[in-house]
């Protein structure tokens, strides 16, 4: 897994960039493309765990936004768009990372926020969950399992999608 500090905004990768109907489609039936993480206040830490917990052949690009000290730019706040794309906030000290949380979700993407209660600063993620209805809330140390399991099943819906089978059968 290659891992890139982005300093501008991920804006209309993905889709159309404008909000999608209010569709719910099942997380294992997204085509995913791409997670995007964002933190501040804590995150260097948090991101280890949650990097950590990845294997080098995770398949999707992660892209992170994280602030740092004094250099922190609320204008840093990611957006992407799409069904296929995560989002996910973890610890933070301000609640731009909720506004980009949100610009995500309206265009039909997941979005993943760290339990508050486990977050070094829990301004950013009790921000994300007053402004989006996340899809999930875990504690930092289940996000990398959560991510590969939910990797795992749309990877095999595809696979049984374009080789024609209704089901594939279990490794």
């Amino acid at each position: 897994m290659r891992i890139c500090d982005f300093r501008f905004a991920i804006s209309d990768c993905f889709g159309s960039g404008r909000p999608v109907p209010n569709r719910q489609l099942k997380i294992e039936d997204r085509k995913l493309n791409l997670v995007v993480i964002g933190a501040s206040l804590g995150g260097a830490r948090t991101l280890e765990t949650l990097l950590g917990g990845l294997s080098a052949d995770f398949p999707l690009p992660v892209a992170i936004v994280l602030h740092r000290g004094r250099f922190a730019d609320e204008s840093l706040a990611a957006e992407a768009g799409g069904q296929g794309v995560i989002g996910i906030i973890l610890t933070g000290a301000n609640n731009d990372g909720a506004r980009g949380l949100a610009a995500i979700k309206a265009r039909g993407g997941l979005a993943v926020v760290q339990d508050p209660a486990t977050a070094e600063s829990r301004a950013m993620p009790d921000a994300a969950l007053a402004t989006v209805q996340a899809d999930q809330v875990l504690p930092v140390n289940q996000m990398a399992a959560w991510l590969v399991e939910v990797c795992h099943a749309t990877a095999k819906r595809e696979l049984s999608t374009t080789s024609g089978n209704a089901a594939m059968p279990e490794a």
